[in-house]
């Protein structure tokens, strides 16, 4: 009987054509998980939680449970827009917009929506993370979290072109534009943070944006989980 040996170069080629079998797996995953998605729209319902700060409470945090994409806190990126957060009205969204399809009172953007900020990407990614700094630049946001709430809220519509930026005054947007050097107001490219971009059920009706925030590392986990999901699926028809 002879024995075969593999030599380190067939050792290497045979890996490295696992790696291209498993790419194409995941493209396949991808694609089928990108059908259901079309065929079954993804739905979420919204529900106010107390801490708002603003008087008239038109904003500050709301919960947003997802068909999908679990519980968490947002804020809304549109003033003149509203939503029922009952709790029970269902709308359906998209996840991964860059913009707020309605956005900017200035109507600057208008017809191509209003990109999420700089300063909002940022302020929103830690308020996520816990790790935001109390309004008075001292502590932690949840020291005084209700009046925060109503202070990062004014600082992301300001911060969205959604009220008067023109002599607006809050720590949150001072913060920012001191880091961003001015430039706060400008595009975010923040890979983790987008727009949710809510709609009517059935009639497809704009409804409001609000943030949400992929945690790092949640895209690869998606597609290895598409990969083995497929993998699983093509050993079953072998």
């Amino acid at each position: 009987m002879s024995v075969v040996q593999l030599t380190s170069s067939s050792t290497a080629t045979n890996f490295f054509m696992k790696i291209v079998n498993l790419a194409k797996l995941l493209l396949i995953g991808a694609s089928l998980t990108a059908g259901s998605a079309f065929a079954i729209p993804n739905t979420l319902t919204v529900t106010r939680n107390g801490f708002d700060g603003i008087p008239d409470a038109k904003g500050g945090e709301f919960v947003v449970t997802t068909s999908n994409n679990g519980t968490f806190l947002s804020f809304c990126l549109e003033r003149h827009i509203t939503v029922n957060p009952d709790g029970t009205t269902v709308y359906a969204y998209t996840a991964t917009d860059s913009i707020a399809l309605a956005g900017g009172q200035d109507l600057t953007d208008a017809g191509v929506g209003d990109p999420v900020s700089k300063g909002t990407a940022w302020l929103y990614k830690r308020f996520v993370q816990g790790t935001l700094v109390d309004s008075d630049g001292v502590g932690n946001y949840n020291d005084r979290r209700d009046l925060n709430a109503g202070e990062l809220q004014n600082a992301i519509w300001a911060l969205e072109d959604e009220v008067d930026y023109v002599g607006f005054t809050n720590y949150y947007v001072d913060l920012v534009q001191g880091i961003f050097s001015g430039g706060a107001r400008a595009a975010s490219t923040d890979s983790n943070v987008f727009a949710l971009n809510l709609w009517g059920l059935t009639d497809r009706k704009d409804v409001q944006s609000m943030l949400y925030s992929v945690p790092d590392g949640a895209m690869t986990s998606v597609l290895l989980g598409l990969g083995l999901m497929s993998l699983a699926l093509f050993r079953r028809k072998q």
